[in-house]
């Protein structure tokens, strides 16, 4: 049942005026969420299309008004980031991708050779009393529905991390998205239809539930906290340096040979100086079978080409990081206490090990306490 005093009148569709509420559009809507892009390293990769054809996610948007991208489902997405999305919030959150996605078919055209026919015109759902644009209003609570969530929502975890996987089924106006351990099967508009029923929900119920990743040795599994960056607090070299360049800026002021490198030394002791007052924020350091996660940025093992553990029981213990793009630089994360055999033995099954020479700035910046 939708429980409303009024349908709300549907706005005009064009590229100027948002999805949701038909205001001016001042911004875009990210279908597949930026953050779940930058989480599971979607930037670059192709969502495929009715037609056979692919779309960057970055590329998959819709125009929005600030209010409706910020304010309303703002939060919604914050929910739904952090792992503390109701079902409800799941619900809400994939009935706006399973909208925002035919929405945007309305624009694309089905044959580049005939660009009056759009896929929204060959491929759509059945929705004649327009629910599933009635929906989106639900999370800013000018709509409700009951039963509340309106669809099937299905969730499953596994015992096992697993990579980004989504689909979305027209027909059927369902979504399938799997975040790393956790997987959601929702069917938008079927009023819970497949979720009451009795012989569908048993068999449900009757998948095993994995067990905790703590109670297994077949999923190995390092947490801990470290350092965002090196720091020493012998700062003796660093002294001298800021000393020398002191010195140099004040000879040369002295005898008046270059004022600006004068004033360029001086500047370059100050940064030293401000630098070495910074002491390093603790991230969270995750590492499994998926990859290695430094506070909300994960690295794949398909990103990298190569991992090295420096540990010198009397000097630097390290996890070193080459990634396969070129001109990123290597990764550094400090070992703190964690066992770097069972370490190693865990990334070797998926990633190269190779020798990480350490480079001259490496070595300046340790000895200057940098």
């Amino acid at each position: 049942m939708l429980d409303n005093q009024m349908f709300i009148p549907k706005p005009i569709e064009n590229r100027d005026t948002c999805f949701i509420c038909g205001r001016k559009a001042e911004t875009v809507e990210h279908v597949i969420p930026k953050w779940l892009q930058h989480r599971y390293n979607l930037w670059d990769e192709h969502l495929l299309l009715p037609n056979k054809t692919s779309i960057p996610y970055r590329n998959v948007l819709v125009p929005s008004c600030a209010k409706c991208n910020n304010e309303v489902y703002g939060s919604l997405e914050n929910r739904v980031s952090s792992g503390i999305a109701t079902e409800s919030d799941i619900w809400k959150w994939a009935n706006k991708i399973h909208y925002a996605l035919g929405y945007k078919d309305r624009f694309l055209a089905w044959d580049r050779a005939n660009p009056n026919y759009k896929i929204g015109d060959i491929i759509s759902s059945n929705d004649p009393i327009e629910r599933d644009r009635h929906f989106l209003h639900c999370v800013s609570g000018d709509f409700h529905t009951d039963p509340d969530p309106f669809g099937s929502v299905f969730k499953f975890e596994f015992a096992k991390f697993s990579e980004f996987a989504f689909a979305h089924i027209i027909h059927s106006q369902s979504i399938s998205v799997c975040l790393s351990n956790i997987g959601y099967v929702i069917f938008v508009t079927d009023g819970q239809a497949l979720k009451r029923d009795v012989g569908l929900t048993q068999y449900y119920n009757s998948f095993p539930k994995p067990v905790k990743r703590e109670e297994t040795k077949s999923s190995p599994h390092f947490e801990w906290q470290a350092p965002s960056f090196y720091y020493n607090p012998q700062k003796k070299y660093l002294a001298l340096v800021v000393i020398a360049l002191m010195a140099g800026a004040v000879a040369l002021l002295f005898f008046d040979r270059d004022m600006l490198l004068a004033i360029f030394l001086m500047l370059s002791s100050l940064v030293l100086v401000l630098y070495t007052n910074k002491k390093p924020d603790m991230s969270k350091i995750s590492v499994d079978q998926t990859g290695i996660s430094i506070n909300d940025r994960v690295y794949y093992y398909k990103e990298l080409k190569s991992f090295w553990i420096d540990y010198n029981p009397h000097g630097p213990k390290e996890l070193s990081l080459e990634a396969r793009k070129w001109y990123l630089p290597h990764i550094k994360v400090s070992l703190e206490q964690e066992d770097p055999i069972e370490l190693r033995s865990l990334m070797i099954n998926f990633v190269p090990e190779r020798v990480h020479e350490q480079s001259l700035v490496d070595f300046i910046a340790r000895k200057l306490g940098l």
